[in-house]
């Protein structure tokens, strides 16, 4: 994958992140665990789609170069 490609699928997953860090210190243990639970497909999700984006667009070039 390019790079500016993984950079910005790292950058949605550190933001992801960092919300939800944020999120759980307003909430109990069961809603955190919860929030785990979300975060975790969220993630899966976010890596799942830039792979599959990947190899559907890999033979066009010209998408990333607009990255």
């Amino acid at each position: 994958m390019p790079r500016a490609f993984t950079e910005a699928q790292a950058e949605a997953m550190v933001t992801i992140v960092f919300s939800a860090g944020a999120e759980a210190l307003d909430v109990g243990v069961e809603q955190r665990r919860q929030l785990e639970e979300r975060l975790v497909l969220q993630l899966r999700m976010i890596s799942k789609g830039a792979y599959y984006w990947y190899r559907v667009n890999k033979r066009k070039p010209q998408l990333f170069r607009e990255m």
